[in-house]
């Protein structure tokens, strides 16, 4: 199981492409410390026999640390792991109690200064980096860097800045989540370019046994090689995720903190996780890469306009195709030992594809 609790609505950012502004604007609260007990006292009661994982979420989570503290004092130690999703920005104030029990933190950053500053603010990238280099000393779990992409940056040189950097374990890109029309046959072309020279780039590292965690490459390869058929979403909506909002209401997406994707609270138990849609079943079933990719986005099949659901199940088969034309190479480096296949395995939580 998987937890996104929303420590807080409230931000000390204001992100250009941020998908949460809309219900932000509607709730700011902060989680009651008198719900500490009670939500750690759900999520204790709900877990699976498998792995666990706790996001601490928002808004800037490192706004509310008290809630945060008091949480990890209550749950740990009980087949757990804790995440922390963050704009950086704050981590040259987090309490030393939090970072020593954190197993992960995702840290959104959107490759290099200048795009990062574009969409984040001005200074944010500085920050972001003394702020990593100051905490890595102290922090014993592993760091993901999370970027946004919009349709002008690159996805091949940030991620290439990002590793470069020698910070961060795994790399993972999310595509911009909005309704806004864009030129989609021009946003499609650059990005194919784009991945193909970012996997030859992988595939080179492979082939010298250098292991780049770039999640959605390994996800979509473990997919492949295990042949798995993937019959849910593979970010956990309708299955394992539930997102807990500031008043101890549960959903199934993060993203869908509306009355009718409710499924439950922390005080009366989750009644269902199913998330159902009829654009799932027109667009996603009888799509010859639905097993690998599990469906689109559950969010942008009922809020977008169609064209740009599309738009993103374009993208996700551009994405398939080049790593399915690299599974001869991937196998033969397995094969000849250069890597094993444990090796393309990560034990972070986070979404599989972009």
């Amino acid at each position: 199981m998987e937890f996104y609790i929303f420590v807080t609505k409230a931000c000390n950012l204001n992100c250009k492409y941020c998908s949460e502004t809309d219900f932000m604007k509607i709730s700011r609260n902060m989680q009651n410390e008198l719900d500490v007990k009670k939500t750690a006292n759900f999520i204790l009661n709900n877990l699976d026999k498998g792995r666990n994982n706790v996001v601490f979420y928002g808004g800037e989570p490192l706004l509310n640390q008290t809630w945060i503290k008091n949480f990890i004092e209550i749950a740990k130690n009980n087949n757990l792991t804790f995440t922390l999703q963050t704009n950086g920005t704050m981590l040259d104030k987090i309490d030393n109690h939090i970072l020593k029990n954190l197993d992960f933190i995702h840290l959104s950053i959107d490759g290099n200064k200048e795009f990062t500053d574009k969409s984040r603010g001005e200074g944010v990238y500085d920050k972001i980096l003394i702020n990593l280099l100051e905490i890595k000393p102290k922090f014993r779990g592993k760091l993901l860097a999370r970027m946004t992409l919009i349709p002008e940056n690159s996805v091949f040189n940030s991620m290439i800045h990002l590793a470069n950097l020698g910070l961060f374990d795994y790399f993972y890109w999310q595509l911009e989540n909005s309704s806004q029309k864009i030129d989609y046959q021009k946003t499609k072309e650059y990005y194919r370019e784009e991945i193909q020279k970012l996997a030859d780039f992988w595939i080179k590292n492979l082939e010298n046994g250098k292991i780049i965690k770039i999640v959605p490459f390994h996800a979509i390869t473990l997919s492949l090689l295990n042949k798995k058929q993937h019959k849910s979403y593979r970010c956990g909506a309708g299955t394992y995720l539930v997102s807990i909002d500031s008043d101890g209401s549960c959903y199934s997406c993060d993203e869908l903190l509306e009355h009718q994707f409710k499924i439950g609270s922390t005080t009366n138990g989750i009644q269902q996780k199913q998330l159902l849609s009829q654009n799932y079943s027109n667009f996603c079933l009888n799509c010859d890469i639905q097993k690998i990719c599990g469906g689109r986005c559950f969010k942008s099949s009922i809020k977008f306009p169609t064209e740009k659901f599309r738009f993103y199940c374009d993208m996700t088969k551009i994405l398939v195709k080049e790593l399915r034309e690299k599974i001869p190479e991937i196998e033969s480096f397995i094969q000849n030992g250069t890597i094993a296949i444990k090796d393309l395995k990560y034990d972070c939580f986070t979404e599989e594809i972009p």
